[in-house]
């Protein structure tokens, strides 16, 4: 079962990319196609069975398109993310891999894209980043963050995502 400790820990990591995104919505409005793009891209944040969701939330600049939509399940938080632009794909998690004997982390190719993950063993918890696109001008991610999941099932959801939709959506947008 998740804890508070777990669920303040998701609960900062969105609130810093909430605000990432409000920072970069401050820098300019967008354009129309870029709004069309991230509408396009929304929809590829599907309905997973058995899970409520909340609908996706967008975050549309000059520099960087953010969408996310959260997910419950009993006790079970997820919190997917689309990001493309800006803040650019995380690094081993940054603060997240402090490499402590609860925490796992992995990097592996699955399905031909870079994934990362960490799990959290003593609080279920962790997150799993998959590189769409690895350019240093536009880079774009998938981040799926959950608590009160085993790893494993985590990335089987994480997987119910078409990630091959979700990069050639973001090429498209170029």
């Amino acid at each position: 079962m998740a804890d508070r400790t777990s669920r303040r820990r998701v609960g900062i990591t969105r609130r810093l990319v909430l605000a990432g995104g409000a920072l970069a919505a401050l820098i300019g409005p967008g354009t129309p196609a870029r709004g069309q793009t991230a509408a396009a891209i929304r929809r590829l944040l599907i309905d997973l069975p058995g899970w409520t969701a909340s609908p996706a939330s967008t975050f549309n600049s000059v520099a960087e398109i953010l969408i996310q939509r959260e997910y419950t399940r009993d006790d079970a938080t997820l919190l997917a993310t689309l990001e493309i632009g800006l803040l650019g794909p995380p690094t081993a998690f940054g603060a997240l891999t402090t490499h402590a004997p609860d925490q796992t982390p992995r990097k592996a190719t699955v399905d031909g894209f870079a994934v990362e993950s960490i799990h959290i063993t003593d609080e279920d918890s962790g997150a799993i980043v998959v590189t769409l696109v690895n350019d240093k001008k536009r880079p774009a991610v998938f981040l799926l963050e959950y608590d009160g999941l085993s790893a494993d099932a985590a990335m089987e959801i994480a997987r119910d995502f078409d990630w091959p939709a979700m990069r050639q959506a973001v090429r498209a947008a170029r």
